[in-house]
């Protein structure tokens, strides 16, 4: 890809963030390859720009950052008791990105961040290799887009998605859940479809739930 188009590809984001040890992995080498050198902002740590205090996430929202970084355990969490389980026991969820390009008011992530600028995870075959030791003995089911809407993220960075679907192919013990307030159908013509995969969406008002 010519740095022109890595350029307007990125172009929604005002800056873009690399942590020093995310810079050898081939989704941050993929990113930097497109923008040119000249255009990343390198760091020590995603917390150096995203959720410190002071921040405006509003003025924020209208331009976020994106921030490359490396998830330091742990890679899953349990499930909180409030979310929807449906009846599994062994529920458990995973963050690949925190942060959305989505502003909706209603959002809880606008109470859980101070912050309006993305971190996406460039190891995730470390977070797969924990789910898939979670799932060694018991079926569960996984929460993967808790923080984020990966969807959303689709036109940036589609390899979350497509790894996504790669590693649950493989992996029918598990059933994976990506909720989403995106749009965009055309995703759905460049994944497989998988019986554990579960694309969910909110309708609303009521008048829209009755007529689909």
């Amino acid at each position: 890809m010519s740095e022109s188009c890595g350029l307007s590809k990125y172009s929604f984001f005002r800056a873009v963030y690399v942590e020093e040890s995310a810079l050898d992995y081939p989704l941050s080498r993929e990113v930097m390859a497109s923008l040119g050198s000249s255009h990343v902002v390198f760091c020590q740590s995603y917390r150096e720009i995203f959720n410190r205090p002071g921040q405006h996430m509003q003025l924020q929202k209208t331009r976020p950052a994106l921030i490359l970084a490396v998830k330091q355990p742990p890679f899953v969490y349990r499930g909180p008791r409030p979310c929807q389980n449906f009846g599994r026991d062994n529920f458990l969820y995973a963050n690949l990105a925190i942060g959305c390009p989505f502003d909706c008011e209603y959002c809880f992530l606008q109470g859980l961040y101070l912050s309006g600028d993305i971190v996406v995870f460039v190891n995730t075959d470390d977070i797969f290799a924990q789910i898939a030791l979670e799932a060694a003995e018991n079926s569960l089911y996984l929460a993967l887009s808790h923080d984020s809407d990966l969807l959303a993220l689709y036109g940036f960075l589609p390899q979350l998605i497509h790894s996504s679907s790669t590693f649950l192919s493989t992996r029918p013990q598990i059933t994976a859940e990506i909720r989403t307030k995106s749009a965009t159908v055309s995703i759905f013509q460049k994944i497989r479809p998988l019986d554990n995969l579960i694309i969910a969406y909110s309708l609303a008002p009521q008048v829209i739930i009755d007529r689909f």
